[in-house]
């Protein structure tokens, strides 16, 4: 809680009863080369974070979003492999300025039938919703239950040079 220059390097967290690294209103967060399973709700969460960098980091079958950013940003979030999430893999929150690229995404969403229904989306690959000026660049997105990215009242966002396979849903929503 109310941190600042934090940095989270090369952790191992398996079998967490919550988050595997939970930061909550903090600036200059780094959480980089971590390694993640079983988590019972998210990988990575940051809430109310400033000025974050997550790179590289291996996320293995967690039971909520594989990364949430929550009002957050601005945020990189580039060079993570992330394998079996129940819902998304990546999520931008009511969050602003992010760059997602270069992250390999696969096995996302099986829990089909758990939906966002009050923001009315469902689970990506990589799910933005009320998030502002975000980049999804150049992602590897594959056996996404739901759509690979779904933007969601997300204005001035982009999706560029994504490769996305396999999707139960849409490519891009």
């Amino acid at each position: 809680w109310h941190n600042g220059n934090t940095i989270l390097l090369s952790n191992t967290v398996i079998n967490s009863g919550a988050n595997g690294i939970n930061v909550t209103v903090s600036a200059n967060t780094t959480a980089s080369y971590n390694a993640i399973s079983n988590s019972s709700i998210h990988g990575i969460q940051l809430r109310y974070s400033g000025y974050n960098i997550i790179a590289g980091n291996n996320i293995y079958n967690t039971t909520g979003n594989s990364t949430h950013l929550y009002y957050s940003g601005p945020s990189i979030i580039e060079f993570n492999t992330i394998t079996r999430s129940l819902q998304s893999g990546i999520v931008l929150d009511n969050s602003r300025d992010s760059v997602v690229q270069y992250n390999t995404i696969r096995n996302t969403s099986f829990g089909k039938f758990y939906v966002y229904a009050y923001f009315g989306t469902a689970y990506a690959g990589i799910d933005s919703y009320y998030s502002q000026n975000s980049t999804i660049f150049n992602n590897t997105i594959s056996n996404s239950t739901w759509d690979g990215i779904h933007l969601y009242f997300s204005n001035f966002s982009r999706a560029n040079y994504n490769n996305i396979q396999n999707p139960g849903g849409h490519g891009i929503l």
